[in-house]
């Protein structure tokens, strides 16, 4: 069953690779103004953009949650995936620590696109890349819940005999 769940979290991590470039990459949203003009920029874009319009807060924060973090995530998971490392190795504590903040990279793209579309100046809707996106941090948290990224605590019956005394 161990194999099993590796083998399975291997595959979501493989798969999570190229979705995670697509959605850096491939259009985010579709914003229509005007009904005539529309734009798609990419989440890179995007990032560019604001740095571009020195609004580097918003840059930064975009820079962190859904470049840096997704990364950063996805490399230490497919590090525990490859080696036989002990289930209480620190990489394995900083990926746990890192799962607290999960889904936080998606919740900001879903912001981004739901204040596009209720700004009223432009339509907006989500497009491939969105997806792409989404789907890549989906496979990674399935990843992260499959792979031993913790150890469970022993239950007190199961203490040595000498500790009781």
């Amino acid at each position: 069953m161990k194999a099993l769940r590796k083998s399975i979290a291997f595959t979501c991590i493989l798969v999570a690779w190229p979705l995670l470039a697509a959605g850096y990459l491939l259009p985010l949203v579709k914003l229509t103004k005007l009904k005539f003009f529309s734009e798609t920029p990419s989440l890179l874009s995007v990032i560019a953009g604001l740095s571009n319009e020195k609004d580097y807060f918003l840059a930064g924060i975009l820079v962190v949650f859904t470049l840096f973090f997704p990364i950063t995530k996805l490399t230490l998971l497919s590090s525990i995936a490859i080696s036989s490392s002990e289930a209480n190795s620190p990489i394995a504590r900083l990926l746990a620590r890192l799962g607290k903040w999960s889904m936080l990279d998606v919740m900001i793209l879903a912001i981004g696109v739901y204040a596009a579309h209720q700004s009223g100046f432009a339509a907006a809707a989500s497009q491939v890349g969105a997806w792409c996106f989404t789907a890549s941090i989906l496979l990674t948290a399935i990843a992260a819940e499959l792979l031993p990224t913790h150890k469970k605590a022993a239950a007190p019956s199961q203490e040595p005999a000498a500790s009781k005394q």
